[in-house]
C-alpha cells in the first residue's frame, strides 16, 4: 500500500517578501519525494481543491448508493413479479378446472330437475343468480391495486373467481332445491297407499250394490277382499293410527292417517295388533282378518278417502307393491 505523507515548512525569507511553505510528499516504499512551495493563497487553494474532492466523492457515493438501492428494489419488484404471475398461473388452472366441474354440475342438475318435473334454469336466470348487481357492488367496494398490467391480470382473475364462487353456490342452491323436490316426493310415495293391504281375492268393488244382509241396494264405500281368518293385515303406506277399537257395521277396525290428505279404514277385523297413535310403516302388520260387526264371513272391508272423501281403492293398489 502506498501512503503520502503531507509536510508543510515555512520558508524563511527576507521579511519584506511574503511568508511562504513547503510542500513535500513522500511516498512509503518509494524512492524520492514530491517538493514544492506554496504561499498562502496556494495553500488556501490546495485546502479548498482536497475538500471539494472529498464533497465531490461523497456526493457520487450517495447517488451511487441510491442508485444502487433502486437497482435493488426493482430486481426484488422483479422477483415478487415472477412469484405472482406464477401464482396468477396456478390460480388460472385452478378456475379452468373448477369451470369444468362446474359445467358437470350444470348438465346434472338439468338432468336430475327433468326428472323431477322441476323447470330447467336458462342461462340468463343462471348468470343472474350468480349475485348480478349485488356481485358487481362486492366487487367495486374492493380497492385497486394499482393500474399495473400485473396487477390487472390480479383483478381480473379476482373478479373472476368471486363470478365462479357465485357460480359454483347457485348450483348447489338448485341442488339443494332438487334434493329438497326428491325428499318430499319420497315421503309422499311412502304415505300413499300403494299395496293391497291383505293377500286375497276382491269379491266386492266400490259402487252401488245389494247389501248382502239388509239386502237393500246401498253405495259400497270399498272393496271386500276374501281371506282365511287371521291372515295378516298389512299397511298399505306409511301413517299415524288415529283410531282403533270397535265401530257400527266395522266391527274391529282401525283408521290410519297417512298424511297428504290420505286415510285408509280396515273393517271386520278379528284382531288388532296397533293402537292408537302408532306409528306405522308400509308393510306392517296391523290387523288380522275376522268376520265382525256386520259380515257373513271373514274378509277384509278396505277403504281410501282422499282429503276426506271416499274414493276408488283399486286406483291406490299397484301390483309393483302388491305382496305374494
Amino acid at each position: 500500500m502506498t501512503t503520502a505523507t503531507l509536510k508543510l515548512h515555512p520558508l524563511k525569507k527576507k521579511r519584506k517578501k511574503a511568508e511562504r511553505f513547503s510542500l513535500v510528499i513522500c511516498r512509503d516504499g518509494a524512492l524520492g519525494t514530491f517538493h514544492r512551495d506554496l504561499d498562502r493563497r496556494g495553500i488556501r487553494r490546495f485546502v479548498w481543491i482536497t475538500v471539494s474532492v472529498i464533497v465531490g466523492a461523497i456526493v457520487l457515493l450517495f447517488f451511487y448508493s441510491d442508485n444502487l438501492r433502486k437497482r435493488l428494489d426493482l430486481f426484488t419488484l422483479e422477483l415478487e413479479n415472477e412469484d405472482q404471475q406464477g401464482e396468477l398461473t396456478k390460480a388460472q388452472e385452478d378456475i379452468g378446472e373448477l369451470n369444468q366441474q362446474l359445467a358437470v354440475i350444470r348438465e346434472a342438475n338439468d338432468v336430475a330437475r327433468l326428472a323431477h318435473a322441476l323447470p330447467l334454469v336458462p342461462d340468463s336466470e343462471r348468470e343472474g343468480g350468480i349475485g348480478g348487481v349485488e356481485l358487481g357492488r362486492v366487487i367495486a367496494s374492493f380497492p385497486r391495486i394499482s393500474d399495473s398490467p400485473l396487477d390487472e391480470t390480479t383483478q381480473r382473475y379476482f373478479e373472476r373467481s368471486l363470478r365462479l364462487a357465485g357460480s359454483i353456490n347457485y348450483e348447489i342452491s338448485l341442488v339443494n332445491q332438487t334434493i329438497e323436490r326428491t325428499r318430499r316426493e319420497a315421503d309422499i310415495r311412502a304415505h300413499t297407499p300403494s299395496i293391497k293391504p291383505v293377500v286375497g281375492h276382491i269379491v266386492s268393488f266400490m259402487g252401488n250394490r245389494i247389501h248382502p244382509i239388509t239386502g237393500l241396494i246401498h253405495f259400497h264405500r270399498g272393496i271386500d277382499i276374501v281371506a282365511p281368518w287371521g291372515t295378516p293385515i298389512f299397511a298399505p303406506a306409511d301413517g299415524t293410527v288415529i283410531f282403533a277399537g270397535t265401530r257400527g257395521g266395522y266391527g274391529t277396525t282401525c283408521f290410519i292417517d297417512h298424511g297428504y290428505g290420505y286415510e285408509t279404514r280396515y273393517g271386520h277385523c278379528s284382531r288388532l295388533h296397533v293402537k292408537e297413535g302408532d306409528v306405522v310403516k308400509r308393510g306392517q302388520i296391523i290387523a288380522d282378518i275376522g268376520s265382525t260387526g256386520m259380515s257373513t264371513g271373514p274378509h277384509l272391508h278396505y277403504e281410501v278417502l282422499v282429503d276426506g272423501s271416499v274414493t276408488d281403492p283399486m286406483a291406490y293398489i299397484f301390483p309393483d307393491y302388491e305382496f305374494d
